[in-house]
């Protein structure tokens, strides 16, 4: 009967595993999740596995038939998110003997991709960018542009006055349909923790809510980032391969180095 196999299903989430993966269902819609809750999966996921989960992948699930094959997600994750520390050491370099300074570990605590918008009509200089902004991000996760009394006016106009966009610090729109995390890292909990209240702290209703615009909140938390000083984006061979670095205070002296990379441009999934 119905009341059997509720419990039969009850009994079996969580419990299924394939390949590595274990399912979970959840029986409430994201509408029905409250503000703090519906942001965790994606932002903080670390607060829903156990504590020796080094990696999680989020990816949302309108996109999911556009992802490229789970393979590569699994190559990157276990060969290109880490690179190994190497002790000093003493080598020969044009026939003489030298000695070799030790190279750091170097961990990517956060991968993903910015939003292409060449072609998509957005002007920094205009008063209207940020708006025009959010809505090009809800286009791209193909959700309708929302009505006035639902929109995150404070939020965007907010943004809008604090970039200055002829600084040498720039904005770059951040596309979240595809992250890749390492849990593991001090540094890693500190910037999803200011990306995650920084979220919360604009999704109030009043006068309307920022559900859906995740990318906004990460783009803004990065900008602050690199203004303060706490990401390094030098022409460097580390910038090319790893990413923008993170840079720890005097009191975090660490001797791995830690970085946030996001991918070449992706084209827009939806125009």
């Amino acid at each position: 009967n119905s009341q059997n196999t509720s419990t039969s299903t009850n009994d079996w989430n969580g419990n299924v595993w394939s390949n590595g993966w274990r399912l979970v269902w959840v029986y409430k819609d994201e509408e029905t999740l409250s503000e703090a809750d519906y942001m965790l999966p994606k932002i903080t996921p670390g607060t829903l596995v156990a504590e020796n989960v080094t990696k999680a992948l989020y990816a949302e699930p309108q996109h999911l038939s556009s992802l490229p094959p789970v393979q590569m997600f699994w190559y990157l994750m276990a060969r290109q998110l880490d690179g190994k520390s190497q002790p000093a050491k003493s080598g020969y370099k044009k026939g003489r003997l030298v000695d070799i300074p030790p190279v750091p570990g170097k961990h990517i605590v956060l991968f993903g991709h910015a939003y292409d918008t060449y072609g998509s009509g957005l002007d920094p200089s205009r008063s209207n960018y940020m708006t025009k902004l959010g809505e090009f991000v809800l286009r791209q996760k193909g959700l309708p542009i929302r009505q006035h009394g639902t929109w995150p006016k404070r939020q965007l106009q907010a943004y809008l006055n604090s970039v200055d966009f002829q600084d040498k610090v720039e904005f770059q729109p951040v596309d979240t349909y595809i992250l890749i995390y390492n849990l593991g890292y001090k540094r890693s909990r500190r910037l999803r923790c200011q990306w995650y209240e920084e979220q919360l702290f604009w999704s109030d209703g009043l006068p309307g809510t920022n559900r859906n615009m995740e990318d906004m909140s990460l783009s803004y938390v990065v900008y602050q980032w690199r203004l303060k000083g706490w990401l390094s984006s030098d022409m460097s061979e580390d910038m090319e391969t790893w990413g923008e670095r993170m840079l720890e205070e005097p009191s975090e002296e660490s001797s791995s180095q830690y970085f946030v990379r996001f991918h070449n441009q992706i084209k827009s999934r939806v125009t």
